[in-house]
């Protein structure tokens, strides 16, 4: 069975593929792996990913790192890692070309894939469309995808972040 989320219309208030992605994070009982070149989570999807974590999910975030196509959008995701690395979640930026990949894995049981970036743009204002699935096969190719992925990057530490360069923190106030 594959289930269709369309994005189309999003609005400021609803977001059919956010709902998704939230009830997903949720219902997770092991691990919630998220793959996303841009990675801006609002407050709603970092409170999810936080309250997750403290559940005793897994939560690892595979993404950019310095080098992309889109300098100020990865330094506002680094200055959020700032909600998120103190709550033990990790995240690893994909070294040393641009990721692409835009997945969603929970436990070893649902994956989700398509245009959606995990930031509000994507959530309420493109027309997006994702595809997500239980089926075996397509969890195991996801899953390979991100082990793939997080061979290739390098796990950000908290030291990491309190010390990136001053340059990057006057961009991301």
């Amino acid at each position: 069975m594959i289930l269709v989320t369309p994005g189309d219309a999003p609005s400021n208030l609803s977001s059919a593929i956010r709902a998704l992605f939230t009830t997903a994070i949720f219902a997770a009982q092991e691990r919630v792996w998220i793959a996303s070149p841009y990675f801006l989570p609002d407050h709603q999807s970092r409170q999810a990913l936080i309250t997750a974590k403290k559940r005793g999910i897994e939560v690892h975030i595979l993404t950019c790192g310095p080098r992309n196509d889109k300098k100020l959008v990865y330094y506002a995701s680094v200055e959020l890692y700032g909600y998120l690395l103190p709550a033990g979640i990790k995240i690893s930026e994909h070294q040393p070309s641009m990721l692409h990949a835009k997945c969603l894995l929970v436990d070893d049981k649902w994956v989700s894939t398509g245009s959606v970036n995990f930031d509000p743009r994507s959530f309420f204002h493109n027309d997006e469309l994702d595809i997500s699935t239980a089926e075996s096969q397509m969890v195991q190719h996801i899953e390979q995808l991100f082990h793939t992925g997080f061979e290739r990057s390098k796990l950000v530490s908290m030291t990491d972040w309190q010390t990136r360069p001053l340059c990057q923190r006057i961009v991301d106030i």
